[in-house]
Parts: structure tokens; sequence; C-alpha cells
């Protein structure tokens, strides 16, 4: 059996409240790219467009809302996400964030550990997100 992909969500509820949510990505052990052995891929997902985003070493963003649904996969530093209900959360390299708190209180980001963080954010097409909210 394949090990899922785990996965942060960022959401915000009907009252504008956002939250965090631990998820998984299934993946699948497969042929991908021939004669390279099998390794474990997702479904694909059809996307809009890709950013990379370098965050400063003493970045902090007070309370906003992400300005669309976005993956962030992050390639260096780490940080902490705070959320409107009082959680939070660590990320460092490999960690795989989705922010979906395009409205209401949004979240913070703070940069941790004296490095810069670099981060691709990856916008999945309208379709997908409105697979993702069905």
């Amino acid at each position: 059996m394949v090990t899922p992909l785990s996965y942060v969500r960022v959401f915000a509820d009907a009252e504008g409240e956002s939250h965090l949510e631990y998820a998984a990505i299934a993946l699948q052990s497969r042929v991908f790219a021939p004669p390279a052995p099998p390794l474990d891929v997702s479904a694909m997902s059809p996307a809009s467009g890709f950013a990379v985003l370098r965050l400063p070493s003493d970045w902090w963003a007070e309370w906003h809302p992400s300005p669309y649904r976005q993956w962030l996969f992050f390639m260096s530093g780490s940080a902490t996400i705070f959320v409107s209900d009082g959680s939070q959360c660590s990320v460092q390299v490999g960690s795989v964030v989705l922010l979906e708190d395009v409205r209401g209180k949004g979240h913070q980001t703070r940069v941790t550990g004296g490095a810069q963080v670099l981060i691709a954010s990856v916008r999945p097409t309208e379709a997908e997100a409105s697979e993702h909210d069905a």
C-alpha cells in the first residue's frame, strides 16, 4: 500500500473564521517516466498558473485572506501559519499547504528559523476548485 501525501488545508467557514484541516492526496505506484522504475504519483490536476514566492527571513504577515485558492509547496526555510480559531501549524521544506481562505479573516504567516522561505505556488483551474467545493 502506498502512503498518501499529507497536506494542511487552510479554509474559512460560513462566518469567515479560518481553520486548519489535515488531509491527504492519494498516490499510486506506477511507471511514470519509462524506462525509470515505478514511483508514487497522484492524479493529474489542471492548473492555471504558478508563481515562486520568496519570503525574507524576518517576514511576518498580518491577517489576510489568500488572494486566490492556491497550493503552496515549501522548498526552503520554515514558517508558522496562524488561523483565526487560534490554531497554528509549522511548515518546513517538503510541506504542502492548500490555501482556501479567500474570504473572511484569513491567516497570518511568520517566517521562523532565521532563513528565507522559498515557496512554489500553484493556482488550480476554476473547474478543479469547483470539484473540491462540492
